[in-house]
């Protein structure tokens, strides 16, 4: 049997458009894929609150678990992961755009006008090091005392690291300082 009927829609399919259901006679499901797919989000539409009680029941129920096979996943799955997600950057940049907006708000309770502001205030610059942000390939960095939470400044990746690798120690960084002068010419 290569076709099959979907009692849903009426038509006739190939065999591999049906889900494999081994409870019936010809071992597959007798609604076609599309037509499974498109009944579950009627239904989700129509149930939406008692489905997200029953996620949540089991999210609640299976937590461990289901953190121990997403671990697993992403440590198995690194390139396509990063690969899918600069698909989905480039291909949206409006999600992009959006994410960075509410990650300054929720971070750093700081607004884009705040952040535009402090970018034009620094001439579109690293605070310490000075280098251009056009000739980086990333956005500046929000700087935050992580004691306070209080927005410092804007860094390049290689800075804010840089400090961040010091704890935020200045007494750390002046010893690095003078480490250093002992080797310069």
């Amino acid at each position: 049997m290569n076709n099959k009927t979907c009692v849903r829609c009426l038509k006739e399919k190939p065999i591999d458009e049906f889900y494999k259901r081994s409870t019936h006679k010809d071992g597959h499901m007798s609604w076609c894929k599309l037509c499974v797919s498109e009944h579950g989000k009627i239904y989700f539409q129509e149930h939406k609150e008692e489905a997200r009680q029953r996620q949540k029941l089991y999210h609640a129920k299976n937590h461990d678990k289901l953190l121990k096979y997403s671990q697993e996943y992403r440590s198995t799955h690194k390139k396509e992961m990063a690969s899918h997600s600069k698909k989905y950057k480039k291909n949206n940049p409006e999600y992009v755009k959006e994410y960075q907006l509410n990650a300054l708000l929720n971070r750093y309770k700081i607004t884009q006008e705040k952040y535009d502001s402090m970018y034009e205030e620094q001439n579109y610059c690293c605070a310490i090091c000075g280098v251009n942000e056009k000739t980086l390939n990333k956005k500046l960095c929000v700087d935050h005392d992580h004691k306070s939470g209080k927005v410092r400044g804007l860094l390049c990746n290689n800075c804010n690291f840089a400090i961040g690798a010091m704890k935020d120690d200045p007494t750390i960084l002046e010893n690095a300082i003078a480490y250093l002068r002992i080797f310069v010419a």
